[in-house]
């Protein structure tokens, strides 16, 4: 490809020079009138309606934001009255449950007192032999001896 010469340099320049004033005088042409056009829509109804819409939509934000603090206000109040009905009854629960513990200490110790007992008056059920009648005769023989 050859280079271009001057003149023709000269003439491209020339023609991007007009294309670029014609381009520009269409974009300005083109802002005018979306000026022109955004102040038709806001003189028009379309703004009142719009204006009235978003009123209407605050005051029901406005509204529904307040229910909901008052919903969150009595969950609050819930949760503090659970608490602190948790915590009374939980101190109940304390007492009653040292008696528990208590009562089953001595039943578990009466149980074991029990087992000695029945060791001692069956001493040849002690054990394995409880659960097993081959262990229980080697004893009972054991024993009898």
């Amino acid at each position: 490809m050859m280079a271009l010469t001057p003149e023709q340099k000269q003439a491209n320049k020339e023609e991007r020079r007009i294309r670029d004033k014609a381009h520009r005088e269409r974009c300005d042409a083109r802002e005018a009138a979306k000026k022109d056009g955004l102040g038709d829509i806001a003189d028009s109804e379309i703004m009142l309606r719009l204006h009235a819409a978003q009123v209407e939509e605050k005051d029901l934000m406005r509204d529904r934001d307040y229910e909901l603090a008052e919903l969150d206000r009595e969950i609050a109040r819930l949760k503090a009255r659970r608490e602190t009905i948790a915590a009374e009854w939980h101190a109940k629960w304390g007492v009653v449950r040292e008696q528990v513990r208590a009562a089953w200490n001595e039943k578990n110790a009466a149980e074991a007192a029990l087992e000695k007992r029945l060791d001692e008056q069956f001493p040849d059920l002690t054990g394995g032999a409880r659960s097993s009648a081959v262990i229980w005769d080697e004893r009972r023989k054991a024993l009898s001896a």
